[in-house]
């Protein structure tokens, strides 16, 4: 055998042609990929390290006789891992761990050490990417090959499916607490895992899993809620890992479900199927539905989680992007243009691309509103202006989905048949059109709409009106706008119970209580054009003990009042009132007058109105 002796750091990319390699020193792969045509021996006293390179092996063997050189009886951390030899075999007596690509071109793969795992990045508490297969031309031999997801968020529902075949419900029971059904680690216990079934009567669509010994077909997605400590309720559970062991599983073909009536008949529960990001483009166009999909992301809203969207003209709400990872089931919404069922194919895998959530840009015009409050954050509603948009339903419209956290604050625009959007479709030409926004809560109190990336917005002039207060606000010379709400409260709802996918605790008002006018309809709405550099600063020091100083300009010379209103917006204290000159202002008030609480102040000037909050403490 002709050994090769490498004794250097790698900064480029070498090919050795026909050539077997042996490593008795020190190899560091930075960034770079090697390829080895021959045999691959790390000798003993060998180094090899590839966690931030790859390998591409086309000879026959790949060994390291001193396999375990730390100590710790890890697998060998290599990023990119390519088996290329059309026909025959390679051996691999080293057990890989691949953060990046496992590359089956052709021929067979035998692990000889176990089977090689493909692991996730994890970046300052956060799981960034995971492992992929690429390719299906390579076949494995006698082992199997281990894929971990690992969980390292709260409390709370997980959507999930499996990318191996046959891998059963049983798997959970490894690392997570499980319960409610046979094979479970407690067959007591209310059920935690959930298959959906549209065709189902409307209070039986999410159906139970009863037997975990089944296992999860390709395609398919589940809801599955995990608990952070074991029954004990000391022992913990999260951060924890989904190991499942198998191969990846053959394109399946699923069943959709299409209800002529609209609503979440029309809803199917799907589940990436591949051991690689699935691009949804692809998907999308395959099964013809509208273009959102959804998933839910237990990271957001304080932790209590919210439904992340991604619109194909739009830009992502929450953290989805275009590309779903392994492990992730979502929601699609099927149209009337939907096949009979989604036949999946590998040509829709994205390698390259291997996100958790990862929110994307895109250049159409639209208009983002953002609401929080009393702890609570909804997820973004997002008008698209774009050709193909409308008033009425298109395909661009995705309907809101109830978050399945029990509180939370609901933002939705409402489309004029009432249906409750977060993506919500509107022609190219946004002037003079108008939105209703419904904005609900389980908890009463202050929230702040706000939006954010305004440079994104059609260029027209754009108000929010409040048809509660009679306020109107220029989104374009103010940030935000604080209001109350009475909220609706907790509905009762145990904390491993499904919610309807489209009836809410924040139920719809019977008028949604705010507007977005969008260019001559502002005008229309004010009766006058609205001030465009009227502006009340925020106070200063907030909190407040005692003297603030509170600021504002005004656009032109006229009667200015500013008011301290509470929650409720009843009269606290009149601060300005009277004719003042056009520019820059200033007065103090003494907050020591009021009783602590929150509080909003509110500056009228030539019937627009400015708002902003401020707190008085003890």
């Amino acid at each position: 055998m002709r050994h090769i002796a490498l004794l250097l750091v790698f900064s480029a990319v070498p090919a050795l042609a026909q050539a077997d390699v042996a490593v008795s020193g020190t190899v560091v792969l930075d960034g770079s990929r090697v390829v080895v045509t021959g045999d691959l021996v790390v000798e003993s006293g060998g180094t090899l390290d590839a966690a931030s390179g790859g390998l591409t092996f086309g000879g026959g063997a790949v060994s390291q006789q001193f396999f375990d050189r730390d100590g710790d009886g890890q697998p060998f951390p290599v990023r990119d891992f390519a088996i290329d030899k059309p026909s025959g075999e390679v051996l691999v007596s080293v057990r890989p761990q691949i953060t990046g690509v496992l590359g089956l071109t052709g021929g067979t793969l035998h692990f000889e050490e176990g089977p090689a795992t493909l692991a996730a990045v994890v970046e300052s508490g956060e799981v960034v990417s995971l492992g992929a297969i690429d390719g299906s031309g390579a076949t494995l031999g006698n082992d199997l090959l281990v894929y971990e997801r690992p969980y390292v968020d709260g409390e709370g529902w997980r959507m999930i499916a499996s990318p191996f075949a046959g891998v059963p419900f049983t798997s959970l029971n490894d690392d997570f607490h499980t319960q409610g059904a046979a094979g479970a680690d407690y067959v007591d216990g209310d059920p935690i895992l959930y298959a959906w079934d549209p065709a189902a009567p409307p209070d039986a669509r999410y159906e139970p899993v009863s037997d975990y010994t089944e296992a999860f077909p390709a395609g398919v997605g589940f809801f599955f809620f995990a608990f952070d400590t074991e029954a004990d309720g000391e022992t913990p559970v999260l951060p924890g890992v989904w190991d499942v062991e198998g191969e990846e599983n053959a394109p399946p073909e699923v069943a959709l479900r299409y209800d002529g009536e609209g609503g979440e008949a029309s809803f199917n529960l799907l589940g990436n199927p591949f051991a690689a990001p699935l691009d949804w483009r692809a998907v999308q166009a395959a099964g013809a539905f509208q273009t959102t999909y959804a998933v839910w992301d237990p990271a957001t809203n304080g932790g209590a989680g919210n439904y992340a969207y991604y619109s194909l003209p739009g830009t992502a709400t929450g953290r989805a992007g275009r590309y779903i990872p392994a492990f992730q089931a979502f929601w699609a919404e099927a149209t009337d243009a939907s096949p009979g069922e989604l036949a999946f194919d590998r040509s829709w895998k994205a390698i390259e691309e291997s996100p958790v959530f990862v929110g994307r840009r895109a250049p159409t015009a639209e208009l983002r509103l953002h609401v929080e409050g009393e702890g609570l954050e909804a997820t973004d509603p997002v008008a698209v202006f774009l050709d193909g948009g409308a008033k009425g339903a298109d395909r661009y419209d995705a309907t809101w989905l109830v978050p399945l956290s029990p509180e939370h604050v609901a933002a939705r625009f409402v489309r004029p048949d009432g249906a409750p959007l977060v993506f919500e479709g509107r022609p190219a030409d946004a002037d003079g059109q108008s939105l209703a926004l419904d904005v609900a809560a389980t908890r009463s109190g202050t929230y702040t709409i706000s939006w954010p990336a305004l440079d994104a917005a059609p260029s027209t002039p754009l108000a929010l009106v409040d048809r509660e207060t009679g306020q109107t606000i220029d989104l374009r010379a103010s940030d935000s706008y604080t209001f109350t709400l009475s909220g609706t409260g907790v509905a009762g709802r145990r904390r491993t119970a499904l919610p309807a996918l489209s009836a809410s605790t924040a139920a719809l008002a019977s008028e949604p209580r705010f507007v977005v006018r969008l260019g001559a309809s502002v005008e229309a709405e004010t009766g006058a054009p609205i001030a465009g550099d009227l502006v009340l600063r925020p106070p200063a020091p907030n909190p407040a003990r005692g003297f603030v100083r509170l600021a504002y300009r005004t656009p032109q010379a006229g009667p200015v009042r500013l008011d301290v209103v509470d929650v409720l917006g009843r009269l606290v204290a009149v601060v300005e009132d009277g004719e003042r000159a056009a520019g820059n202002h200033a007065v103090t008030f003494d907050a020591s007058r009021v009783p602590a609480g929150v509080y909003v102040l509110r500056l009228r000037v030539g019937g627009v109105t400015r708002t902003q909050p401020i707190t008085v403490v003890r």
